[in-house]
C-alpha cells in the first residue's frame, strides 16, 4: 500500500513537467522500484543498491550535467542504497556531475509519514550530514511537485554551477 501511494505521489510530482523543464543533461535515479511518467523513461534508472551491475559507464555519467536521486529518507534500505549510489558517483572524482537528492515519500496530504529535514534533529539531520560527507552536492527539501519541483531543481543546479 505504501509503495502504491509513493508511486501515485511520484506521478503527481512529475506528470505536469518533462526532463527539459529541469535542465539539459540530467539523469534521474530512484532507490525504490517506482516508474516515472512516460516522458521521463529515457532519463530514469531504478537503483535499489543490491548486487546488480552498475549499468552506466563512468564515461556516460561524466557527460551528464546533473544527477537527481529520488529516495525515501524514512526507509533504511533506500537510505543505504542512496549512500552507495552517492559514493559510487562521487568516486568518479572530478568527472562526477553534481548530485542532488530529492527526498520522496508519499503525498503530504495522505496519512503516510513524510519527512521534513530539521538539521538539529540528530537522526534526520545526521542523514543529510552523512550524505554531504559522501559527496552529495545538495538536496531539494519539502517534496515540491510539478513546476515548483522543476524550478527548485534548476535553482540548485545553477547555484552549484556558480560555486
Amino acid at each position: 500500500k505504501l509503495q502504491r501511494r509513493s508511486q501515485e505521489w511520484l506521478t503527481t510530482r512529475l506528470e505536469p513537467v518533462g526532463p527539459q523543464d529541469f535542465e539539459d543533461g540530467i539523469h534521474m535515479y530512484c532507490t525504490s522500484n517506482l516508474r516515472p511518467p512516460p516522458q521521463f523513461e529515457q532519463v530514469w534508472t531504478v537503483y535499489e543498491g543490491g548486487g546488480q551491475a552498475w549499468t552506466q559507464t563512468a564515461e556516460a555519467i561524466s557527460e551528464l550535467h546533473t544527477i537527481i536521486i529520488f529516495s525515501s529518507p524514512i526507509d533504511e534500505v533506500e537510505v543505504a542504497a542512496l549512500c552507495r549510489l552517492v559514493q559510487t558517483i562521487d568516486g568518479l572524482g572530478h568527472a562526477a556531475p553534481p548530485i542532488l537528492w530529492l527526498p520522496h515519500t508519499v503525498a503530504p496530504d495522505s496519512a503516510g509519514e513524510t519527512w521534513q529535514v530539521e538539521v538539529a534533529d540528530s537522526q534526520r539531520g545526521g542523514i543529510v550530514t552523512h550524505l554531504l560527507e559522501l559527496g552529495l552536492d545538495g538536496m531539494v527539501p519539502g517534496e515540491p511537485a510539478g513546476a515548483r519541483l522543476a524550478l527548485a531543481v534548476r535553482a540548485k543546479i545553477h547555484k552549484l554551477a556558480s560555486l
